[in-house]
Order: structure tokens, then sequence, then C-alpha cells
């Protein structure tokens, strides 16, 4: 009896959930971005569809197949759309957000790609769980990404080349030119903005309180926006 019971449970579950899928999948798409901008964020549009009679609370799980190390990305359901560094909606104690979808609706699963600068191929996984048992999958979205640069606007970034010098740099840093530039924004590796400068006359900027590390510095314009992002490492005299 106690094994018949747990066999209809199963088969129960199975009939529930089984028909919860992600859609498009698998998802396969090339995405031209301005690879100077390490901001650009193209966008995988894919939705969770609730096909049974029952609403339904899931968990979705992001996991890196094979992809640049330098990539990073940022789910969106209908909740919110999350930090870079939250890879699932629901960790007991954590994070507990569950997607609910009613019965017969949809919900956004959007997987925002950050290149950071890099281009290349990158094979993504969203496995999709009930959040009464997480650990058991009822469906997995594929993700097949491609980036590469836009060769219109890598040109024009290129007539744009402005160097950060010296670089490393020590106390202060200077531009090789600064006819196009209105402003100067320092960013750490999370993405998150340390300094930002309005280009002055004296043409030299203050990093010397910068924690020694890799930064990212992207040079804007009022008019045409970023102009140029380049690395810069920042060191202490020793």
């Amino acid at each position: 009896m106690k094994y018949t019971l747990l066999f209809i449970l199963a088969f129960i579950s199975v009939t529930a959930f089984g028909q919860v899928t992600v859609e498009p999948s698998p998802y396969s798409e090339t995405f031209e971005v301005i690879l100077s901008d390490f901001f650009s964020e193209p966008i995988a549009k894919t939705e969770i569809v609730n096909n049974t009679q029952e609403e339904v609370s899931l968990k979705w799980q992001l996991s890196i197949v094979d992809a640049p190390v330098e990539w990073e990305y940022r789910v969106c359901d209908n909740n919110a759309c999350y930090s870079t560094s939250t890879t699932t909606n629901w960790n007991p104690g954590v994070i507990e957000e569950a997607t609910i979808i009613p019965a017969g609706g949809t919900s956004l699963l959007d997987l925002h790609v950050l290149p950071r600068m890099v281009a290349g191929t990158g094979t993504m996984e969203i496995s999709i769980s009930t959040t009464a048992d997480p650990d058991n999958v009822i469906t997995v979205g594929s993700y097949e990404v491609t980036v590469i640069g836009d060769p219109v606007s890598t040109t024009e970034a290129f007539e744009k080349e402005i160097n950060v010098f010296p670089n490393p740099a020590l106390d202060y840093i200077t531009l090789s030119d600064d006819a196009n530039v209105d402003q100067i924004v320092v960013f750490n590796t999370l993405g998150k903005p340390v300094l930002t400068y309005e280009v002055n006359p004296s043409n030299n900027y203050r990093v010397a309180d910068l924690p020694n590390g890799l930064y990212l510095i992207s040079l804007i314009s009022n008019e045409e926006g970023i102009l140029r992002t380049t690395r810069l490492m920042k060191r202490s005299v020793n």
C-alpha cells in the first residue's frame, strides 16, 4: 500500500508539472554589440509557460555550460531583474522569490548576457523545478548565444581612440585627447561606478585613493554617448 501511494503521488506530480516548459528552447541567436562598451547587454528572450490546470510555484537555476569567463549574466522573471551575482530565485534562508504562474499563464524568463567587451559563444541552461520539490528538475531552457562586434560601431570607436595614461597609474591619470570627452567614469570589475569626473582644463584626474587593482574607464560624450571603455591598472608605490 505504501509503494502504491508513492507511485500515485509521483504520477500526479508528473501529470501536474510535465507541461511546464521554457519557450523557445533551445534558444540560439547571434548578437552584434559595441565591444568597446562595457555595458552592452544583449537579451535572450524566453518565457516559462504553464500549460497545467493549476497554479505553480517555481524555482529557476542558471548554470553556465561553456562560455567566456569574462561574461556575466542577469535573469529577469515576472518578479524582478536580478543582479549578476544571483543564479537562482529560490535558496531557502538566502532568497525566496518564487515565480508564481497561474494555470495556463506565462512568466518572463529573459537571460541577459553581459559580455564585458569580450566576443565569443556561450552555452547556458536555466533549469526549472517547483519550490515544493526544488531538487527535482521538471524542464530546462537551453541557450546558445554568440556575441560579435558591430563592424560599423567598432570602426567608429577606433576612429575616436583615446588613451588613458599613465597605465598602470599611481596618483593621477590624463587623456591623450579630450576634445570630444565630457565625462570620465571609473568602474570596478563588478560594474559599479567608483569615481566620476567632468573633463577639466588641467586634464588631470586623481585616482590615488583607489585600492590597487583593475578598473574600467568609460570616456563619455554628452552628444555621442560612450566613446571608449578601456582598462586601467591602479598601483601604489612599493
